[in-house]
This record gives C-alpha cells, structure tokens and sequence, in this order.
C-alpha cells in the first residue's frame, strides 16, 4: 500500500520495478550458466585441494568403518553429571560422556527419573539410555537392573540388533564427573 500511495510518479516506480525484475533475471541466468555447472569451482580459480572430489579408496574405507560391534567390549566412560529435582521429591539425573577402549567408541547417554533417596541417589522409576558407537547405527533402550553405582540396560537399534550394556559408575559430586566401566554382550 505504501508503494503504490508513494509521492514518487507512477513511471519512476514501474521503472524501478523492472530493472529489479531485470537484475534478478541477469543473475539468475549468470548462476545457472556459472556456479551451477560441474566444474565451475575448479574453472573460476579455486585450489585444487578444495575442490577435488572424494576418491573411490576414501569412499570404501567410510563404508566399511564396521558392521557391527564386537561380540563383547569392555570400555572406559568419562563423562558429566547433571541433576535437577522438582522440588517434592523427584529427582532426574544425566549422564553423558565417551566410551573409549581398544575395541569400540562412541557416545553414551543416560537419563534416569524417580524419587531422591537419602544417599543422593536416584529410586529410579523411568530411564533412557542412548549409545552411539562410531561407525555403527545408534541403540537406545531403557535401564533394567539398577543397584547403586551399578546398571544393566538393554538396548536395540534401527537394525534390530540388541545390545546389554553392564555400566560400573564412579560419580564425583563436587565436579560433577563421572568415570567408569562400560561391559558390552549381546541381548
């Protein structure tokens, strides 16, 4: 509405309208002529160490990182704790760190809900658990066993694959870190 009650004449604007229209139409063209090509980025001058495209032998050693985990692991976890409570009682705990070892890495992650118990702990009554090893698809599930610094969890991924994890926590409050164990077998 402001343009068209603008003091500027009708033919200033129609005439500012098209060479816009123009302008967007040059560089639309120049674009799919240019950028848009294959090639483009080596032809305008770009070094060759940014523009060279994936060999097959990088190709094949992405593909084949691994198809699975091993039959078990044994790990370490370095990790960090964070806690909230509600307030009347209940209490969520998080832990996510790195699992590292001569035989798999990844991520891990671990959440547990329930009532406070008088220790500091956690009387747990839902819980989640995330591992996403490199070069294998992620697991999730939930924790089944839980007796103070010690934890099972079943977990499956996209695959099907199940996966027991027995995890031994070490937990310093004061820094809020977390060091540990991660035993890794089939479900």
């Amino acid at each position: 509405m402001r343009l068209v009650r603008s003091a500027v004449p009708a033919r200033l604007r129609v005439a500012g309208g098209l060479g816009t229209l123009a302008a967007a139409a040059l560089v639309l063209g120049w674009y799919s002529t240019g950028p848009l090509q294959a090639g483009w980025a080596a032809r305008s001058g770009t070094p060759a160490r940014l523009v060279r495209s994936p060999s097959a032998s990088s190709t094949a050693r992405a593909v084949a990182l691994r198809s699975a985990l091993p039959q078990t692991f044994n790990d370490t976890l370095d990790a960090r704790l964070a806690r909230s409570d509600d307030g009347v009682g209940d209490v969520g705990v998080a832990i996510s760190g790195n699992v590292r070892g001569a035989s798999v890495e990844g991520v891990l992650g671990l959440t547990l809900w329930g009532a406070a118990t008088q220790d500091g702990g956690v009387s747990m009554t839902t819980s989640r658990v995330t591992f996403s090893p490199v070069g294998v698809r992620p697991y999730s599930g939930t924790v089944t066993a839980l007796s103070g610094d010690q934890l099972v969890a079943e977990l499956t991924n996209a695959s099907g694959q199940s996966l027991r994890l027995t995890i031994q926590l070490r937990i310093d409050s004061q820094t809020r870190t977390v060091t540990g164990s991660v035993h890794g077998e089939p479900a």
